[in-house]
């Protein structure tokens, strides 16, 4: 793990590992069913912030490492949601999945099982996406 500093109060950590299984976001093949390949390596990046300033910051950064990794796909490990989306499941993905088709570039939802028989998703995005989201003045970092 290498800790990056990106300013006097904001840093982050970044790991970089094979790609694993985990509770909250699914499997490697969750990942390639909907990416159309399965990484080879992943790179984690965690800011323990809700900064906007720093969560663009990061997201800037995982674009530029995407397209260095031949345009690589980058799984958010959650749902991308504008300000005030509703809390309720159904309408939140229906909030969740126009606010993100508002935006050029890829999108995807990679579904993972929190409970027998009931998906969440994670959104897996292009850097060209990213490249929109981080400029829209409704940005919120992925937390």
């Amino acid at each position: 793990m290498a800790r990056v500093v990106l300013d006097s109060q904001h840093d982050l950590d970044v790991i970089l590992e094979p790609p694993k299984h985990t509770e909250m976001t699914g499997s490697v093949d969750n990942f390639a069913a909907v990416a159309g390949y399965a990484p080879e390596t992943s790179v984690v990046l965690i800011a323990y912030t809700r900064d906007v300033t720093a969560g663009r910051t990061m997201m800037r950064l995982c674009a530029e490492l995407a397209r260095r990794a031949d345009n690589a796909l980058v799984d958010l490990g959650g749902l991308i949601f504008p300000p005030n989306a509703p809390s309720d499941r159904a309408r939140g993905l229906a909030t969740s999945r126009a606010y993100v088709a508002g935006h050029p570039g890829l999108v995807l939802e990679k579904p993972y099982e929190v409970d027998p028989g009931l998906y969440w998703y994670t959104h897996v995005v292009s850097a060209d996406f990213i490249d929109a989201w981080v400029l829209d003045e409704h940005f919120l970092p992925v937390v």
